[in-house]
């Protein structure tokens, strides 16, 4: 099975499932793929791949944003504002892939490795 047909397999057993479509395929994930960058989706990804992914992205992304529209207008050191987008990625890692652990149990969706054998 190629990697397309793998995804649509997936996303498919997802909305069989119950998931929604945005929480199945984030935009940002839909993203990836149209580069031709393979990550699995979310409720498929083991526990650590989501607080890494997850996290890393938003707390790169929220620091980004905060550092051009707020914190550097308070002239706030940037060590500190990086230490602060590091815990707030942290945070929302976490969060977000305990919801999804929790989903993906409820449904009994298998791990990316066992799906599509």
């Amino acid at each position: 099975m190629n990697k397309e047909s793998r995804r649509a397999a997936a996303l498919e057993l997802l909305k069989a499932r119950g998931i929604p479509a945005n929480e199945a395929a984030p935009h940002f994930h839909r993203l990836l793929w149209r580069c031709g960058i393979d990550v699995p989706p979310p409720h498929f990804a083991s526990f650590r791949f989501n607080v890494a992914f997850i996290g890393g992205f938003s707390g790169v992304g929220w620091g980004l944003i905060m550092w051009l529209f707020v914190w550097q207008r308070q002239s706030m050191p940037v060590f500190l504002a990086v230490a602060i987008a590091a815990l707030f990625g942290v945070a929302m890692g976490l969060v977000m892939a305990s919801i999804c652990r929790h989903t993906a149990r409820a449904a009994q969706i298998p791990s990316w490795r066992e799906f599509g054998k």
